[in-house]
């Protein structure tokens, strides 16, 4: 019996090697904001985590997020489209519920858009493409005070894990002597930038932050959004 990691390690493709080393920090920086999400002190206004509560307004936004990614105004060529605000749900429940239930509703949202429309080209694009990109919007949470904010961040997180993904496994679609990841950026910020733009949009509107406010409110909101309701 012989030991054959290492061995099979130096054997992967450098960009492999890389997209691992990827994964590797970008996991460790999802695990310091959870700890950073529990030690901060803005968790004091957010919604109690977990719980029947918790679950069932999960899975509504779960729900609701992926009936959404079906109402598209524009699809792009090869892959992403604007959507109506499909998003916007899944940073919602996180920026109410919390970084550990964000994280989760947003990780099983990309596996359902996975599986609404599989495309994968090597046993990493999914992981870079769903189930990263889509879970980045669970760090909405770390902004409880500004839904905006964390949706984009979440969308910038989206952006990046799938301008890695373009460059490392659809660089045959640059064109003739432009830099596969100059490419790759261009084309996914302008594929998903404004799908994130009008979830941003949407949520900044005063109505539909009163709305918020009333059915899923932090301490305080909901009084507060009751109050500029007409009698």
């Amino acid at each position: 019996m012989k030991f054959t990691l290492f061995t099979e390690l130096a054997a992967l493709p450098i960009v492999t090697v890389l997209t691992l080393i990827f994964l590797g920090v970008l996991a460790a920086a999802l695990s310091a904001a959870l700890v950073y999400a529990y030690r901060s002190k803005q968790n004091d206004i957010r919604v109690k985590q977990g719980g029947p509560r918790a679950l069932v307004y999960g899975a509504l936004c779960v729900s609701l997020s992926f009936l959404l990614s079906y109402i598209k105004f524009f699809e792009m060529p090869q892959g992403g489209s604007i959507t109506l605000g499909a998003m916007l749900p899944i940073a919602l429940f996180a920026n109410r519920f919390g970084l550990r239930d964000g994280l989760l509703a947003a990780f099983a949202c990309g596996v359902l858009q996975f599986f609404q429309e599989p495309i994968a080209v090597h046993w990493l694009s999914p992981a870079l493409d769903y189930v990263l990109a889509f879970t980045c919007f669970g760090l909405a949470a770390l902004f409880p005070k500004s839904l905006p904010i964390g949706i984009l961040v979440g969308g910038i997180g989206r952006i990046l894990c799938s301008t890695i993904s373009g460059a490392l496994f659809f660089a045959e679609y640059a064109p003739a002597g432009m830099n596969p990841w100059i490419y790759s950026a261009i084309y996914n910020t302008l594929a998903l930038g404004p799908d994130a733009a009008i979830c941003m949009i949407v949520a900044a509107l005063p109505p539909v932050k009163r709305a918020f406010a009333l059915l899923v409110p932090l301490k305080g909101e909901q009084t507060r959004a009751a109050a500029t309701l007409p009698n």
